[in-house]
């Protein structure tokens, strides 16, 4: 299995393991109600923007060079911030 399907995937359940018993859960193929931004705000200690995942590749590739490799992940979501917040840091 790829790693952004096993990615996905864990997203998903993650989501879901948080998702109040008291809401409906989305139907396939239906469109994000406007209150959904804020219910992963309320629910998710640390939302990520498009922005963020920009940066977020951009410390990947930058790693890649230095390792002479084709290509680096990072193994943890803390990592995965920590990279982000290092990246704005050195846009200040």
């Amino acid at each position: 299995m790829g790693k952004a399907k096993q990615d996905a995937e864990l997203g998903v359940e993650t989501v879901l393991k948080a998702w109040p018993p008291s809401l409906p859960l989305p139907r396939s193929g239906r469109r994000a109600a406007p209150e959904d931004p804020r219910l992963v705000e309320e629910r998710c200690v640390t939302p990520i923007t498009k922005d963020e995942i920009a940066l977020l590749e951009e410390a990947e590739r930058q790693i890649a060079v230095q390792a002479q490799s084709e290509e680096y992940k990072f193994d943890s979501n803390e990592a995965m911030l920590e990279a982000i917040n290092c990246q704005k840091a050195q846009m200040t």
